[in-house]
């Protein structure tokens, strides 16, 4: 089996782990990283045959990160948390080879690596036993479309996610009550990613319409309340599902 190699760019740490552990599953040979510094350095020294970069990223763009890939004869594929950005002309013409919208499932990729002609076609065999009601706190279907099986070192990532999503809250909080719209634009932003690659689908959703008012310089005090609400919820949810299933050190 040909193992392609892989550089995967995206600097929210949770939609990085479950984006990297999905490509392995694939059976990728991943390298990861949390922002734009080191790319061009990476692609001079190692040969990839694919990079996934997320478009908005510290200190470089997914535009910067095309041009060095495809300086390289690289394909690179754009992540994009806005759908409109997604379908935009020039991201096209910017010589991505695909746009892809988070959240991105198993299957996606799947289809994506298929495409691009890094796999062949294999069965990524998902147990359906552990699936529970759609309506969760926790969608298990939706957690599995993420990360596969759900084993031991899947619920080790997902104990993970209440410590990386608490501090997103409290600043979301934060820039709410200070009307700060840039730091509330970036903070639900990643919140509704993380969410997401959780499966919290109803607190993805709700830092999505967060998003989407801070940037129409628009701010529901009674969104945040709920969304906090939602995020302890979530928080202890995951933590109640984790604790039998794992030891944590």
């Amino acid at each position: 089996m040909h193992h392609p190699r892989i550089l995967l760019v995206e600097d929210t740490d949770s939609v990085r782990e479950v984006l990297s552990r999905q490509l392995e599953v694939l059976g990728g040979i991943v390298t990861a990283l949390p922002d734009g510094d080191h790319v061009k350095r990476e692609l001079d020294q190692t040969r990839y045959d694919l990079v996934i970069a997320d478009l908005h990223l510290p200190n470089c763009s997914g535009f910067d990160i095309a041009r060095f890939a495809h300086a390289k004869r690289c394909k690179v594929v754009l992540l994009s948390g806005d759908t409109i950005a997604a379908s935009r002309d020039d991201l096209l013409t910017a010589q991505f080879d695909r746009i892809l919208t988070k959240p991105v499932t198993l299957q996606t990729l799947k289809d994506l690596l298929i495409e691009q002609g890094l796999i062949e076609k294999i069965s990524v065999h998902l147990k359906n036993n552990q699936l529970a009601n759609p309506n969760a706190v926790i969608n298990m279907q939706a957690l599995q479309e993420q990360m596969g099986l759900l084993d031991e070192v899947a619920f080790k990532m997902l104990a993970r996610f209440p410590v990386m999503m608490r501090p997103l809250a409290d600043h979301m909080a934060d820039a709410a009550k200070h009307r700060d719209m840039k730091q509330l634009v970036e903070t639900a932003h990643s919140l509704k990613g993380a969410a997401y690659s959780a499966g919290a689908l109803t607190l993805g959703d709700m830092a999505k319409r967060t998003q989407q008012l801070a940037e129409d310089n628009m701010i529901d005090q009674t969104l945040i309340e709920a969304l906090l609400a939602e995020f302890a919820r979530v928080e202890t949810e995951i933590n109640d599902m984790c604790k039998p299933k794992i030891s944590i050190s």
